[in-house]
């Protein structure tokens, strides 16, 4: 089946793309409660909301940053750990005259 783009895509993928976007819609009919009842700030309804547009040249749907924040994290300690090894692996090199 050919997508807006012209390209093809599966019935698995088009069904994903609605679930996120049901999905989307309805999280943000929450949030916007939330800030109307008063119980979040607008600062704080930014960072929920969940945009309902994805970029389909991109391929990736954006949500909002509370959700990633543990990605991020896991990524800083990957770096963290890398780096370590490399660090390690100099002093060596330097201690032992290499």
């Amino acid at each position: 089946m050919l997508g807006k783009d012209g390209i093809i895509v599966s019935l698995d993928e088009r069904e994903r793309e609605k679930r996120a976007a049901r999905f989307a819609q309805m999280w943000n009919v929450i949030i916007t409660s939330f800030r109307e009842e008063d119980l979040i700030d607008n600062r704080e309804m930014d960072l929920l909301l969940v945009p309902y547009c994805k970029d389909r040249e991109l391929d990736i749907f954006q949500w909002p940053p509370f959700l990633l924040a543990s990605k991020v994290a896991h990524l800083a300690l990957s770096v963290i750990s890398v780096l370590t090894i490399f660090v390690d692996s100099a002093v060596y090199c330097l201690s032992a005259g290499l």
